[in-house]
């Protein structure tokens, strides 16, 4: 990008230029000379002392009245693309008790759509202060910064040193934003806000916490210092694996076109000892009017001790909604860290980033709930079924595999069941056609009791349904028989397969035994085709009727 649109307004303007169609124009200026309004000297002056540069500004006396506005225009950019924002940051001032509004524009080339990205309006003291804003656009475009004239003539508007960088930054300051939620957290939470005790639906806070008191060798991200600001998990010494807090943002208004939200954050587990990762969670979720819960971005346990870069996409909406952030502990919180700073939401449909993060349908780790999976509805007269592991109801004392925490996978158990069924079936939601042909479905089993009888399945079931009322074809797709496993003590072992997805279809775990089960946990999507694992779990491809 260069330095296009960089100006200090030294000896012009930079081929930014001033509109026809408006009240009155920008001019250059050096220094005011009315000691009620506008800056005495431009920002590098003010900063350093002297009198060396020039800036922009409008002039509010005589003959401008209220309501007067004048439009500088920049040069036309090129589309920055969803995964590409730009941040400009610019210096004002705006001093005198008539000040009116400066307003930042995005003014789409293509379309011939405008619209206003950051606005600002009164007084803020004799002073230059720093503003920045993301932008970002599908389209060529132009940025227009607009000044308008308040109520008398001590309004004068300056502003200076513009520049683009590339990257998104939250917009300052805050109540400059079109929506509410960008946020440092360098001042407080913007609106953000702990869930209240009554909700119960969390047992843990988010703390703004400086760089200095999260006792590790994290600074905040905004400034790089331990003077900065950032959100991070709180522990505290009743919690237990699986402790989680939620952080909600203030009511977002709906939306005709998608969102992009970028944040960084950092996930920390400086030990690791021998039974793995386990720090934890950290997940972004969309929050409707009726309360419903969505993942739109979800990264577990280890991450490295780096700020990294983070983007959701925020569906467009026909109602208001919240965004969630919700952090998780698993078992080694006592030297693990997870926090976020930097919240920035610009327009567009953009790409989650980092792309381990993206929220595929299916997938369940078993933390909460069963995400949608559910047991086979003949199962439910029956008290055989799959069930989440409990504190108290669980396999032979097996841990978690995600957290290593005593819950959070699902199971199933049948000894001795000489009445009723003795197979119990898990059945996922709808999993879409993908335009990658193959996805590899993996998850973590155990398998535990005399086991001689006990078989998992995985079954691949088309979303179809014939004239005639049949049921869809199914097809067996890994299969495996527990007299192959040592069944004395429960370990996990790892799982993978490669399932079509060209068409719309569902999975089905399928478990039956006389006198033992399996566990099972993490399941999780990737595109791309994979080998089966463990080899002995392989099937010829067969129809089942």
């Amino acid at each position: 990008m260069g330095c296009r649109g960089h100006c200090t307004f030294e000896g012009g303007f930079c081929g930014w230029t001033n509109d026809e169609d408006d009240d009155f124009d920008w001019f250059l200026g050096r220094g005011s000379h009315n000691p009620s309004t506008g800056p005495s000297t431009d920002r590098t002056s003010f900063m350093h002392g002297g009198m060396e540069g020039g800036y922009a500004y409008i002039d509010s006396s005589y003959p401008r009245r209220p309501g007067d506005f004048a439009r500088l225009s920049s040069m036309e950019f090129e589309a920055t693309g969803p995964d590409s924002p730009l941040c400009l940051r610019f210096w004002t001032h705006m001093y005198g008790n008539g000040i009116g509004a400066l307003s930042i524009l995005l003014s789409d080339t293509a379309e011939a759509k405008e619209w206003e990205v950051w606005s600002l309006s009164g007084e803020a003291g004799n002073a230059w202060y720093q503003a920045e804003l993301p932008i970002s656009s599908p389209n060529p475009f132009m940025i227009i910064i607009s000044g308008k004239v308040g109520k008398n003539n001590l309004g004068d508007i300056a502003l200076d040193d513009l520049s683009f960088t590339q990257g998104s930054c939250p917009t300052a300051p805050q109540i400059a934003a079109p929506i509410s939620g960008d946020c440092t957290f360098e001042v407080d939470e913007c609106g953000w806000a702990n869930v209240g005790v009554r909700d119960r639906v969390d047992d843990i806070d988010w703390d703004r916490v400086s760089g200095q008191a999260t006792r590790t060798s994290t600074y905040d991200h905004t400034l790089g210092s331990e003077k900065g600001f950032l959100m991070a998990l709180a522990r505290n010494n009743v919690q237990r694996p699986g402790s989680r807090a939620w952080f909600a943002s203030l009511e977002m208004k709906q939306t005709t076109m998608p969102r992009c939200m970028s944040f960084w954050f950092v996930l920390n587990e400086p030990f690791i000892d021998n039974t793995g990762p386990s720090l934890g969670s950290l997940t972004v979720y969309t929050k409707n009017a009726k309360s419903v819960m969505t993942p739109i971005w979800r990264l577990y346990n280890h991450q490295g001790p780096e700020w990294r870069y983070a983007q959701a996409m925020i569906p467009e909406t026909t109602e208001h909604m919240q965004i969630v952030f919700e952090g998780t502990w698993g078992s080694s919180r006592a030297n693990g860290f997870i926090g976020f700073d930097d919240i920035t939401f610009f327009g567009g449909a953009c790409s989650t980033m980092p792309s381990g993060a993206y929220v595929r349908v299916g997938q369940c780790r078993f933390e909460r709930d069963t995400c949608d999976w559910y047991n086979d509805t003949t199962q439910e007269k029956s008290s055989v079924s799959w069930r989440m592991a409990t504190v108290s109801r669980r396999p032979a004392n097996l841990p978690d595999k995600t957290f290593g925490a005593p819950e959070g996978y699902i199971y199933f158990d049948l000894f001795n069941q000489n009445v009723g069924s003795n197979l119990v079936r898990l059945i996922s939601p709808m999993i879409t056609a993908m335009e990658e042909q193959t996805l590899c479905f993996t998850f973590w089993f155990a398998v535990f009791g005399a086991g001689e009888s006990a078989e998992l399945r995985v079954i691949r079931q088309e979303n179809s349904s014939s004239d005639n009322g049949e049921a869809p074809p199914q097809e067996k797709v890994w299969v495996l028989d527990a007299k192959l496993m040592d069944t004395s003590r429960p370990t996990w072992f790892p799982a993978q397969v490669a399932v079509d997805s060209q068409t719309d279809f569902r999975l089905l775990l399928e478990g039956q035994a006389t006198n033992g089960g399996f566990a099972v946990d993490d399941l999780m999507f990737s595109p791309g085709s994979c080998s089966t694992r463990p080899g002995n779990a392989a099937v010829k491809s067969q129809e089942l009727q």
